[in-house]
């Protein structure tokens, strides 16, 4: 019932605002269709699936305008986004996560950084954002982190939505999309904010970057080279759950279309229900290690 509750709760507003705070896109917080969005990397614009779910392109201001580059959902075993709800009529928390997109149109535009590690319980934490298409900010705590949201004690508002979560650096350790406040439950023990975790953004822009398999078609922008040359007669397995694992299926095209034809390469799968590899980062992890790809 829990999922259900965050589900009834998701940030963005209706409407077509797009609005940059102080000087204009240059500035590393956006407003954009009744949710939020910013800059990392310079160029790389990080916003909810549920914000724009369809568009691939997006036009920002006059001069300025984005290219849907990638989507991680935070569980990608899940149905997509877009897809029917639930026959209860919901949406697991989980099926949403982030948009990467590639800014054009300036020649800079000032961001934030990403953490350099993945934040604990405990730690304290800014999110911005903008509800009712005015800037605000809550301070809070981490108070959990699973195997695929991240949790807070503060308790934000619709709006805020793809607004970054910071810690004490001000560095990015997450990004807001849901809440479950005292509207949707009376036992406080539920209350918090729910949040992509670092590690997907931090996936989501490797995927951007061509550093890493996509689980959707889109095109990438430039795959690394693979380091090192394979052992002469070695034969690489990748392991796959075969329960609905987006990023497992536009890997094992990327397997066919050649992408890593330097290495001697077959596919397996598990099943979930058998409980094996049930975390598709640390499958990736696994697979970067044996192939020496980034």
């Amino acid at each position: 019932m829990r999922t259900a509750v965050w589900c009834l709760a998701l940030l963005a507003l209706p409407g077509d605002a797009v609005t940059l705070a102080r000087e204009k896109v240059e500035w590393p917080l956006a407003f954009l269709d009744g949710a939020t969005g910013f800059v990392v990397e310079g160029d790389l614009l990080l916003h909810c699936i549920h914000g724009l779910p369809h568009q691939t392109e997006y036009r920002l201001s006059d001069r300025i305008t984005a290219k849907r580059l990638a989507k991680l959902q935070m569980d990608p075993s899940l149905p997509d986004w877009t897809a029917p709800p639930n026959p209860d009529g919901t949406k697991e928390s989980t099926r949403d996560g982030v948009t990467v997109w590639k800014l054009s149109g300036a020649k800079s535009f000032h961001s934030y950084k990403l953490a350099a590690k993945a934040p604990k319980p405990g730690d304290v934490c800014t999110v911005l954002g903008y509800p009712e298409g005015r800037f605000e900010q809550k301070t809070g705590r981490v108070k959990s982190i699973g195997s695929h949201q991240m949790e807070l004690t503060c308790l934000v508002r619709p709006g805020y939505s793809g607004g970054p979560v910071l810690n004490a650096d001000g560095d990015v350790i997450g990004m807001a999309l849901s809440v479950c406040g005292p509207q949707h439950t009376p036992h406080s023990k539920y209350w918090g904010s729910g949040c992509a975790k670092w590690e997907t953004l931090r996936d989501a822009v490797r995927m951007a970057r061509g550093k890493a398999p996509g689980p959707e078609g889109l095109e990438s922008t430039g795959n690394a080279p693979l380091k090192g040359d394979p052992v002469q007669g070695e034969r690489l397995v990748v392991a796959f759950t075969t329960d609905d694992c987006g990023a497992c299926e536009a890997l094992k095209r990327d397997i066919k279309a050649g992408h890593f034809a330097k290495f001697n390469l077959a596919t397996i799968n598990y099943s979930r229900r058998a409980r094996t590899w049930q975390d598709g980062g640390k499958l990736f992890e696994e697979f970067c290690r044996d192939t020496g790809y980034e």
